[in-house]
């Protein structure tokens, strides 16, 4: 049998045995405001569905008379051309990423002196903060003689459109 009492040397916690939980009155309420808000949002959702659902059968009367395994079918259809289609233009712009730093990374070389060598590899998955520069006399200048960099030499950041 669950009892109630409250919690001795508190003014409002509240000790269900049975099952021991402790709460507080303010717990309750605070869930219940929870509840309501997303019965709310649910009953709302259903309503634009059901619209949804009479407006295409209105103006689609065809789709009323698919069967459940027809209707399945085209939406996983649907599903799959929608996924593809984004997944397409993400690879562009990976594509277009990686020809971007490749370029990069020969402008770094050109610049610096830096070799590839020290860039990652195709197939190495470490991150590049984990990658330690191969460092020899002939690369490293002496750190008086470090040239500055002239400021037509600094990479230019544009925002992308």
């Amino acid at each position: 049998m669950i009892e109630y009492k409250i919690k001795e040397g508190t003014e409002d916690t509240i000790i269900k045995t049975g099952d021991v939980v402790e709460f507080n009155i303010n717990d309750i309420d605070t869930d219940m405001a929870y509840l309501e808000k997303n019965k709310k949002e649910i009953v709302a959702q259903i309503g634009v569905q059901k619209a949804t659902k009479e407006n295409v059968a209105g103006t689609h009367p065809h789709i009323a008379d698919m069967s459940n395994e027809d209707l399945t079918a085209a939406y996983l259809y649907r599903q799959a051309t929608g996924y593809i289609t984004v997944a397409e233009e993400k690879l562009a712009e990976i594509n277009k990423q990686l020809e971007d730093y490749a370029a990069e990374k020969v402008e770094i070389t050109k610049q610096t002196g830096l070799q590839p060598s020290i860039f990652m590899n195709e197939n190495e998955t470490k991150p590049a903060e984990e990658v330690t520069p191969e460092v020899t006399p002939e690369t490293t200048p002496a750190p008086e003689a470090t040239p500055e960099v002239a400021p037509e030499a600094t990479p230019e950041v544009t925002p992308e459109a």
